[in-house]
């Protein structure tokens, strides 16, 4: 038996969404060598991304006890501590992620989000700063920003910022009814009577307008 491509593929599944894959594969490592680290953390990630938290802290964390110089482990950690509203323990795994390894976009926008979550939007705004910094065209980083704005009353730069993302990723979902929250507020009604036309046909189409963002990002 090749551990290391069953290690591998197992991987490869997670990323890809496999996730019935990845547990066959895990279960066939688990059999090999039970209570590995790696192997505790694939099925730690494999939990997180099935939304198993509460059963993916305890084997991330053993996991991180073997490896704790890890910073994918401390982010999805992290990832799965803030899934439960465990904000402050999830900042100080990005935390530890980004002293190791300060260029690390996804922890920068999940720590952007730990701090919006709990009102800190100002701090939150120069992680995602950050992160757009490194990453242009990171979307993940765009739509956060504008919503950091937005939360700051700073509608106009929330509403430049949502057209940003829609030129970058025009069907993103909620995007529409957001950039029209934003100019609303703003009061920029020739930028509304744009956005309007784009909520019309949405409507007729039965296309939600307004849908809730994903903000973690894995």
């Amino acid at each position: 038996m090749d551990l290391r491509k069953i290690n591998l593929d197992a991987a490869a599944a997670i990323e890809t969404g496999d996730l019935a894959r990845a547990e066959a594969l895990i279960g066939q490592l688990q059999a090999a060598r039970p209570g590995h680290p790696q192997i505790l953390y694939l099925l730690g990630l494999l939990r997180v991304r099935e939304g198993r938290h509460t059963e993916a802290i305890p084997l991330l964390e053993m996991a991180l006890r073997a490896s704790p110089s890890n910073v994918s482990l401390l982010v999805h950690l992290g990832n799965a501590l803030q899934a439960l509203a465990r904000f402050e323990e999830a900042i100080s795994l990005y935390n530890a992620a980004l002293n190791l390894n300060p260029g690390l976009i996804d922890a920068l926008n999940n720590r952007g989000n730990a701090l919006a979550a709990l009102n800190r939007f100002d701090q939150a705004l120069t992680d995602f700063d950050h992160a757009i910094a490194l990453a242009p065209d990171n979307i993940h980083g765009r739509t956060n920003r504008a919503a950091a704005l937005y939360h700051l009353g700073r509608y106009g730069a929330a509403l430049t910022e949502y057209e940003h993302v829609g030129r970058l990723q025009p069907d993103l979902p909620g995007l529409v009814g957001r950039t029209a929250l934003a100019a609303l507020y703003e009061c920029d009604w020739i930028r509304m009577e744009h956005i309007k036309s784009d909520i019309q046909a949405r409507l007729a189409a039965g296309e939600p307008v307004l849908e809730p963002w994903t903000p973690i990002s894995y």
